[in-house]
């Protein structure tokens, strides 16, 4: 499994305007416009199939979590669409605290071993407190 947090993501900020960072808890916050936008450098060992889940949080000031932003991942030439949602309640000390939710993204594959760039973008960003609160994106093994 590849497990990418926020605290190693390249953040992508526009030159004026509001500009994403790091939580203290760790998600991003915010994140309210299209201009920003995150990326990770990865090392992938074992090619094949793998299962992508963005993790989205709740931020400690904004106390509710909002779904329906519209996502778009790439890595590896693949495109993944999405609109955040609920589909999987990380359930861990922590998150008695901070909820996380997994948002499924589908499965991308990697044909051989090597170094990606993975990109996560907002296409579309409802208006919440806490705006589009992303904490991981996990890929696992697919069976």
């Amino acid at each position: 499994s590849i497990g990418l947090f926020t605290n190693s993501a390249a953040l992508h900020v526009p030159k004026s305007g509001r500009k994403i960072r790091v939580s203290e808890s760790g998600p991003i916050e915010n994140w309210h416009t299209k201009a920003n936008w995150l990326s990770w450098s990865i090392k992938v060992f074992k090619p094949g199939e793998y299962e992508v889940g963005v993790v989205t949080g709740i931020m400690r000031s904004a106390r509710v979590w909002k779904g329906g932003h519209k996502t778009k991942l790439t890595v590896a030439g693949q495109t993944l669409r999405r609109a955040i949602r609920k589909d999987e309640v990380i359930d861990t000390a922590r998150t008695k605290y901070f909820p996380e939710y997994i948002t499924r993204f589908g499965k991308v594959t990697f044909k051989e071993p090597g170094t990606y760039e993975l990109q996560l973008k907002a296409e579309e960003i409802k208006k919440s407190p806490g705006g589009l609160t992303v904490a991981s994106v996990l890929l696992t093994p697919a069976k």
